[in-house]
């Protein structure tokens, strides 16, 4: 069994917290999961940084060991302002003929209800700060993936599902 390690992760304020007892096993996603717990942070808006390289979404999957961290790595982590729009109510546009975006409603901690509030597993999960983009998917297994780009007033967001190729408009009321 690999011996236990710390990193310290922190915000560009400075604040930061050592996160412990990881192994070269631990998960990306699981790494991040308790960096934003620890510094009060919502996954679904945070970006970490690791040698000035952006860890992403295709990241989550990963191990960190084999993402070269180890005892004493430093991490970086960085809310994006843009996440911020995205709570609220969202509406499909009418010609996406989409019962499943219907009343789309994104709570302050990047959950999700959609389909007139039918689903309610729904998580947002930042992609691209740069590109402000979200992936809209719930969180069952073989769930889809709704892949989206916010524009820059915050009131539409513009995007696609990645397995069926479907397309969709979403309008903030």
């Amino acid at each position: 069994m690999d011996a236990a390690f710390s990193i310290f992760a922190s915000k560009l304020s400075g604040e930061g917290q050592n996160i412990e007892g990881l192994v070269p096993s631990t998960l990306f996603k699981e790494l991040k999961e308790r960096i934003c717990q620890s510094l009060n942070l919502h996954t679904y808006d945070t970006q970490v940084f690791f040698k000035q390289r952006v860890l992403e979404q295709a990241d989550e999957g990963q191990q960190i060991g084999d993402l070269g961290m180890g005892e004493g790595a430093e991490l970086e982590v960085v809310t994006c302002s843009f996440c911020r729009a995205l709570p609220g109510r969202w509406e499909p546009a009418v010609e996406d003929y989409s019962a499943w975006m219907r009343r789309m409603t994104i709570a302050e901690d990047g959950t999700f209800t959609c389909q007139s509030g039918d689903i309610t597993d729904g998580l947002v999960r930042l992609v691209s700060a740069q590109e402000r983009k979200v992936n809209l998917k719930r969180t069952c297994h073989d769930a889809n993936d709704h892949v989206f780009v916010l524009d820059e007033d915050g009131t539409r967001m513009r995007g696609h599902c990645i397995q069926s190729g479907s397309t969709y408009t979403l309008t903030k009321q």
